[in-house]
């Protein structure tokens, strides 16, 4: 278990995670800067609970990576973010 903040674990399925709720952040907030802070907001909650994983309710396990924070996972809320600004550009969203 990791304890850390990590550059790349790879890409997992918590990064999948990540780029569809801020996909899905962007369609009912639609602001960019609210949502990238949410997901920062949400590594540094990773990042936390890796440190407190068994002094913490179960259901709390079901939600937060255990590995703690990952520089990658915030690489893919910003393509999710930037996925949803393109698709809007082009008039598909």
């Amino acid at each position: 278990m990791s304890k850390k903040i990590e550059l790349s674990r790879g890409i997992d399925a918590w990064s999948a995670v990540h780029l569809l709720g801020c996909y899905f952040l962007m369609t009912i907030i639609k602001s960019w800067v609210i949502v990238l802070c949410l997901a920062i907001w949400w590594e540094f909650l990773d990042f936390c609970y890796s440190y407190l994983r068994y002094q913490v309710p179960e259901w709390v396990s079901s939600i937060f990576d255990p590995r703690g924070a990952d520089i990658m996972d915030i690489v893919f809320d910003a393509i999710g973010i930037g996925l949803y600004i393109g698709l809007a550009y082009l008039n598909f969203v």
